[in-house]
């Protein structure tokens, strides 16, 4: 009974591993055409993206509890450097509109904010993206378990 879960569980963990390495590649690959790397902060998510991808490599290669340990930690990175972009995004719009309309205050600023020339909610793709590496980590050792 525990080698048919395992081959049960095996077709979702391998969808999971695919979805995952296309939002990675996906997201780095927009990154790199949107030349999102200008300054250090800038390149940080694109970093990141590398050694996600390179967590991945490792984990799935060797499978060792360092590798599974470091591919968590790096899927955590990514979140925070996702919330990080979230603030960054949010406040350079804010500091734009505030000098394009110092009038404007509260609703109408966090509106305009959220609608400005930079995507103030793209970043949360690579807080989604690291929420799914945790979400594959996990699955994966309940199918080791198994």
């Amino acid at each position: 009974a525990s080698c048919h879960a395992t081959v049960m569980l095996e077709s979702p963990r391998r969808l999971l591993l695919v979805i995952l390495v296309l939002a990675l590649v996906g997201t780095g690959t927009e990154l790199l055409l949107l030349g999102h790397y200008e300054t250090p902060v800038q390149s940080l998510p694109l970093g990141m993206v590398a050694i996600a991808l390179a967590a991945l490599a490792w984990r799935e290669a060797g499978g060792t509890a360092m590798a599974r340990r470091i591919f968590a930690i790096a899927m955590v990175a990514l979140c925070l450097v996702g919330l990080a972009g979230l603030f960054f995004h949010f406040r350079g719009n804010m500091a734009f509109e505030v000098e394009m309309h110092p009038a404007m205050k509260r609703l109408p600023l966090v509106w305009e904010s959220l609608r400005g020339a930079t995507p103030a909610l793209a970043p949360a793709i690579m807080v989604y993206t690291g929420l799914l590496g945790l979400a594959y980590h996990l699955f994966h050792r309940k199918t080791l378990e198994s």
